[in-house]
């Protein structure tokens, strides 16, 4: 776990959730993170879905060209920041 969390600290991109911090307890180890609520899927929605995967592919990329793989990317990994307006 502490390879994941030193991997998720060095991370700064505008596509990639972000570390907000790490708790730790005699048994537990906690690793708060900034929220996102789940993409859905709905019919309407395909602008949307292309814009994700455009942005999951430029984090990707990030990713590499830090040396880093994602040896799990799912389309259930993706989810949406609602920003008020």
């Amino acid at each position: 776990m502490a390879s994941e969390i030193d991997l998720l600290s060095r991370l700064n991109h505008r596509n990639i959730v972000k570390l907000l911090g790490v708790k730790t307890s005699n048994v537990e180890n906690y690793i708060i993170m900034e929220y996102c609520c789940p993409l859905s899927q709905t019919e309407g929605e395909a602008e949307l879905v292309g814009n994700v995967f455009r942005q999951c592919c430029n984090a990707v990329e990030y990713m590499h060209n830090l040396g880093i793989a994602h040896r799990d990317v799912k389309v259930g990994y993706s989810a949406v920041i609602r920003h008020s307006v």
